[in-house]
């Protein structure tokens, strides 16, 4: 027999200390390897061991042990468990260098080198006996009758063998990283190949040849064979006390038998539980950072297991591989039911989506198969089952079979109670499956029609309740008895299209969604490059030829994959199978367009590895989940050329991680290449047509493309458990507000358009807000040859200021790109008509879903985007356009409507000159608080002034409301504060009340107390403590700013202050937020105790229960803050098996601090977007136009006085709930304690409990405040 070791799994440090350890007599020679054992050394160590030994393993198989240290023994008092090395040191070889690593023993692939051995297990069993005659012979006559009898079996003595055919200087210099050493036993029959170099040879090469087979497939080996990859490892074990106990697992052993493992490792137990009983410690209490305790980890294991298999079995079947994905649900179902006989982990969902797939096939004869394991299950037939069973048969040509077959399972579902119309009404079908299963009813009831069930279209809501007599009723709408009288609920730029119009529309969408991208003109004004055409041509050379190479390596790959599990069994989730369902060609299209991001992106700029393939993941799963919409509806000459890019390691933090770049090539020919275009994706902009309306959780939005109703991390998957087990009646509030945003058509503002892109080609402007590019940052001084030698503090400063350059060249790179975006898709779309579909984020905040042409953005987004629909401006409109104008400037806050309108009137010149001259005239409107948009209203305002009928002037422009401090406006409503609702108007006020001057002013009046003590902090803040410093503290103090967050702000608004000294910015802040949070306390009593429940709530909930904080908004949306102590964490994966696991936040423990800092600001945006929801939906109701950017509420000119009323009505309507009570009963009935849960001793625990049921109950008392005040406030929202 032979052996072979390569470096791959030891190298010449290993093989040293194998000799070292085990075969210190052996004799090393430069000509010859003669392993020479004196068997009288070794007598001791087999009789020391021999008993042990003999006891738990197959007699005919040799062991090595070491000589026991006895002055260890008597030191050592417990047995301690054997530790052995669990890396190796490896010899890295290059052309250039020569590194020295460590290496894990798993990652030495020695399970497969096992399964290597394991074959020559038979040729050595008949060696033995020609073996034995031979070493009795060899054995002393001193040798004992023991040990005799166990070396006659063991004991293998090693021929000399002449390695001159083998490479000397290999054996020389040590380095055996590619080289096998082959080791030959004393048999006649191995004279003849160590004298025949030609059979050495012919040797490496076999094992050459095997090893890649080893490396193509050594990481599929299944998470249950990898706990035994330590048996065959090259490890070296510790030397052990008689009192240590030698585990077969990491035993040095490498000719055992696959068939005897498990019950070797079985004796070795049962010997350790006798030998160890006396030692034997109790179980470990559970520690985990991440869980609560074991259950709570078994259930997110097998929560994430679920979650991932349901998803496998899906692909499988989409990909035609329901065998596969049969028998990978079978070896999961296997390994459930040795854990638990009663497992929950398979249920009747998987077989119905089985059964589906073999239904496409029309493969009935294997539906007795997953019938018996629905039986073995205990598990019921439901609705979907038969849906299957049905479409299956109806696949199935008619016969006299068939129609029995179909009559059979009728009369099943009707012995347990389902029948043909529930079948029909409550499974979900896909593509055709509805009309098969349809089919095959009718050839046993000709005239069978089913009967649907008709959704609940109503409200369920006592806030929304009013809206029900308006609605109409389901038959009027499905017999197409509605009439345009009788539409009263729907808006009227609605119906501004026909229908053939909208067609159109939806058609173009539809393409660009099936093209993935669209492609627009740049407004970037550079000149070409002389040599732009060759580089054109050249770049497209290279498309073409990475096109080829990109396809020809991933059919490669998959192909690889395909052999790697063909054979394999099918008891893992793999990757092949989800990479199955796409055509190579589409990866191809996904690589080549995520190549031209990563080469035209900043170089500044690079993303990670981890970042790079979850973009590239999510694409590939937006491209899939597209292709089943599609489905639901129906080698050359190369040339040496260099890497495209490249991969480099950067701190961040306190990781390394690995980034990719584009090769400087590659991005210089892009740049001279580059034919002024960019390229979006299509669910990046804007849509052409309507969108889809949000009628599920799950669907909405896109025609084609997913998207996510709810923007939450990937790991926050309790929200998505509440809102799947709600009624879908509850969330009709937020889905048609939803729907009632969607559908506003938008235009671009092309007057102000045109001078914002003038603006932007002449180099921006940094007071205006547009964007210089980051080439007119000055560069920093060079040093000159002359320049004498710097000191380390020069060195040090100069340091420091090219990496500040660096970031602000990157910072300004990114707000023009930003801005480029914007004002390329502006300019594309400038003649079109476009929508904006939304989503909302977990409180229920909206959002447009398009990033880049919005109304959610800057000032300069704003000003671009006007309403479709026009109307006429009406007696009040002018007025209401007017006193838009002056608000933005900022400049009348405190004063009232009436002197704005008379001060719109005096400056009626500098508005006209500033619409006719916007660059050129005296430029009023750059002095506003908002300039574009304050420009882009003057442009309307002019067009009105000289129109002949103001009145009927058909406006597109859209008024702003503004809500006063919006947060503390709610605050002040849930605890009736007099003094705080009269600060933010929410009472009738001649005048507006600024509650920013107010705070102003009391941080005033204690820094005049505080500069007459001495107090030189205060001194120095004179005349500096103003509205605008302070502003954006008291508007984020409601939203749970810090005082570390706090004083950040302070001082960025002091450091803008050019007169005030730069070396008291520090300590000014902190004296300034301290005193801003004692004037807010001090003006907000009711406020700050609210916010004070809010958090402990949330600290209790979240420390003493161990559960995210959730709640129930005031119209029905579920709420679940997502923090929880596991952070996202990207682990590369280089097997072909998917993980079994996910991180989670429902199983997790929160994150305390988290928790209970965003609670009072997360429940206070839940309720500004109830109030936004409700007057959304009372403005659909009216036909107004209603939009909205979060607390700032839009509509035209017209129709401002009934969105004010409105927006007034449902804010008293809202906080006229008990919402402070309903929250108390909530949180009671979900996280307190019952009496019987308490241990009444007095412990930390037990008083934890009372705290939190004693909080939860104690809501704060509320104030005297009267909510029809608002009513009558003008400046509630202004």
């Amino acid at each position: 027999m032979h052996r072979i070791w390569s470096a791959k799994w030891t190298s010449a440090q290993s093989v040293q200390l194998l000799l070292t350890k085990s075969a210190q007599s052996f004799e090393f020679s430069r000509k010859y390897f003669s392993f020479k054992k004196p068997i009288s050394e070794n007598y001791q160590k087999a009789n020391n061991l021999h008993a042990r030994l003999n006891a738990s393993f197959n007699p005919i198989i040799r062991y090595q042990s070491t000589t026991i240290n006895e002055a260890l023994k008597k030191k050592k008092k417990r047995a301690v468990k054997p530790r052995y090395s669990k890396y190796v040191e490896l010899l890295e070889v290059t052309d250039i260098s020569a590194n020295e690593r460590k290496s894990r023993v798993k990652r030495l692939k020695a399970k497969k080198l096992q399964e290597f051995i394991a074959k020559t297990q038979a040729q050595i069993i008949e060696k033995r006996a020609r073996e034995e005659k031979q070493l009795r012979n060899k054995i002393p006559q001193s040798v004992t009758p023991t040990v005799n009898a166990r070396l006659k079996s063991d004991e293998l003595i090693l021929k000399e063998f002449d390695v001159n055919e083998i490479d000397r200087s290999i054996l020389e210099s040590g380095i055996y990283d590619d080289k096998p050493l082959i080791f030959f036993g004393k048999e006649e029959h191995t004279k003849h190949i160590i004298t025949n170099p030609d059979d050495i040879n012919n040797i490496i090469k076999s094992f050459n040849n095997y090893r890649e087979i080893l490396e193509s497939v050594g990481n599929e080996c299944p998470d249950a064979c990898e706990t035994q990859i330590d048996t065959f490892s090259c490890s070296v074990p510790k030397v052990h006390d008689a009192e240590e106990l030698l585990d077969t697992l990491e035993s040095d052993e490498p000719y055992i038998s696959s068939e005897s493992i498990e019950k070797n490792t079985l004796k070795v137990q049962n010997n350790q539980k006798t030998e160890n009983a006396a030692v034997a410690k109790a179980k470990p209490r559970f520690k985990s950072k991440i869980h609560n305790s074991e259950e709570q980890e078994r259930l997110s294991k097998e929560k994430a297991l679920r979650v991932n298999l349901e998803s496998y079995v899906k692909v499988c079947v989409s990909a035609g591989m329901v065998h596969r994905g049969i028998s990978t649900l079978l070896a999961y179902r296997q390994r459930a039911k040795k854990k638990s006989e009663n497992q929950t982990l398979i249920t009747i969902d998987f077989y119905n989506i089985l059964l589906h797939g073999l239904a496409e096939k029309g493969s009935f004869e294997r539906f007795n198969d997953i019938f018996n394991l629905i039986e073995e299950d205990k598990l019921s037939f439901n609705e979907q089952t038969f849906a299957a069973i049905f479409e299956c048969l109806g696949r199935v040509e008619t016969s006299e079979e068939n129609i029995q077959q179909i009559k059979k399972y009728k009369e099943m579902a009707q012995d347990i109670g389902i029948t043909l119309n529930q079948i029909m009404d409550r499974s979900v079908f896909t593509a055709d499956q509805r009309d098969i299963a349809l089919d095959a009813i009718r050839r046993i009831e000709p005239d069978f029609t089913p009967i649907y069930t008709p959704p609940v279209i109503n409200y369920n809501n006592n806030l929304l309740n009013d809206l029900n007599e308006s609605i109409l009723p389901m038959d009027d709408i499905s017999s197409n008895k509605v009439s345009s009288q009788t539409i009263r609920n729907v808006m009227q730029h609605k119906r501004a299209y026909s229908k053939a119009e909208l067609e159109k529309m939806a058609r173009e969408q539809l393409k660009i969604e099936l093209d993935g991208s669209i492609t627009i003109k740049s407004i970037e004004s550079s000149s070409e490059f002389s040599n732009a055409e060759f580089c054109r041509g050249k770049l497209k050379e290279l498309e073409e030829q990475w096109r080829t190479q990109i396809n020809n390596a991933l059919i490669r790959d998959l192909n690889t994959l395909r052999a790697q599990i063909r054979y394999k069994p099918n008891g893992f989730m793999n990757y092949y199978t989800y990479l199955k369902v796409l055509d190579p060609s589409i990866y191809t299209d996904i690589l080549l367009k995520e190549i031209y991001k990563l080469a035209e992106g900043s170089e500044t700029f690079s993303p990670t590895v981890g970042q790079l393939y979850k973009e590239l993941g999510q694409k590939v799963q937006q491209r899939y989940q597209v292709e089943m919409k599609k489905k639901m509806a129906r080698s050359s000459k190369q040339h040496n050329v260099l890497p495209a890019f490249y991969t480099l390691f950067r701190n961040q933090g306190r990781l390394v991680k690995e980034e990719v770049k584009p090769h400087p090539v590659l991005a210089r020919l892009l740049r001279t290449s580059r034919q002024q275009t960019l390229v979006f994706d299509s669910s990046l902009v804007p849509m052409i047509c309507p969108p889809q309306p949000w009628s599920t959780p799950n669907n909405g939005g896109y025609l084609l493309n997913k998207s996510d109703l709810i923007r939450l991390p990937h790991q926050a998957v309790q929200q998505w458990e509440r809102i799947n087990s709600t009624s879908p009646q509850q969330l009709y509030p937020a889905l048609d507000s939803l729907n009632q945003l969607s559908s506003v058509a938008w235009r671009v503002n092309t007057d102000i358009l045109d001078v914002i892109i003038n603006v932007f080609q002449n180099g921006g402007d940094d007071k205006l807000d547009v964007p210089k590019p980051p080439s007119s940052l000055p560069p920093l001084p060079s040093i000159h040859e002359e320049t004498p030698a710097l000191t380390s503090a020069e060195r040090s400063k100069r340091f420091k200021d090219k990496l500040a350059h660096r970031r602000k060249q990157a910072e300004m790179y990114s707000l023009w790109c930003d801005t480029l975006y914007r004002l390329s898709l502006a300019n594309h779309y400038r003649d079109r008509v476009f929508w904006l579909p939304h989503n909302m984020d977990f409180r229920g905040r909206v959002y447009p879903i398009p990033p880049h042409l919005n109304h959610l953005g800057s000032d300069l987004a704003r000003s671009m985007l006007v309403f479709d629909q026009m109307k006429p401006l009406g007696p009040d409109g002018f007025s209401w356009l007017k006193l838009h104008c002056i608000n933005l400037t900022g400049l009348k806050k405190r004063d009232s409507v009436r002197e704005r309108l008379l001060y719109a009137e005096e400056i009626m010149g500098e508005i006209l000159d500033s619409a006719d001259n916007p660059l050129t005239g005296n430029m009023w409107w750059t002095q506003s608080d908002e300039p574009w948009q304050t420009l882009a209203c003057c442009m309307e305002i002019a067009k009105v002034y000289r129109s002949n009928n103001p009145e009927g002037f058909l406006s597109r422009f859209p008024i702003h409301q503004d809500g006063s401090c919006n947060g503390l406006q709610h605050y002040a409503a849930l605890g009736r504060d007099e003094v705080g609702a009269k600060s933010v108007n929410l009472s009738p006020s001649p005048l507006p009340q600024d509650v920013y001057s107010a705070v102003a002013a009391l941080v005033e009046k204690a820094r005049k107390s505080d500069a007459s003590n001495g107090i030189q902090v205060a001194q120095a803040l004179e005349s500096f403590v103003r509205r605008k410093v302070i502003k954006q503290t008291v508007m984020t103090t409601v939203y749970g700013v810090t005082r570390y967050g706090a004083r950040l702000q302070i001082a960025r608004q002091l450091k803008d202050i050019e007169s005030f000294p730069k070396e008291w910015v520090w300590p000014a802040s902190t004296y300034l937020t301290a005193k801003t949070f004692e004037s807010l306390r001090e003006m907000f009593t009711s406020t700050r105790e609210i916010q004070d429940w809010f958090t402990e709530c949330a600290r209790l909930i979240s420390g003493v229960c161990g559960q995210n904080v959730e709640w129930v908004t005031p119209l029905g949306l579920p709420v679940v803050q997502p923090y929880t102590r596991q952070e996202a964490k990207h682990t590369m994966r280089t097997s072909t098996r998917v993980s079994e696991t996910m991180a989670m936040d429902m199983y997790e423990k929160p994150n305390v601090m988290k928790q209970k800092n965003a609670f009072p600001p997360n429940f206070i945006h839940s309720l500004d977007s109830s109030h936004m929801m409700l007057t959304s939906l009372y403005c659909e109701h009216k036909g107004l136009t209603f939009i909205s950017v979060h607390d700032c509420y839009w509509t035209h000119a017209c129709t401002v006085p009934d969105m004010n009323k409105i927006c007034r009505e449902q804010f008293v309507s809202l906080h006229s709930q008990p919402i402070l009570e309903n929250l108390s009963a909530f949180m009671k009935s979900k996280y307190s304690f019952r009496e019987s849960d308490m241990l009444n001793d007095g412990s930390a625990d037990d008083l934890s409990k009372r705290r939190l049921n004693r909080t939860l109950a104690e809501m704060p008392k509320k104030g005297d405040f009267d909510l029809r005040n608002v009513l009558e406030s003008v400046y509630f929202f202004s």
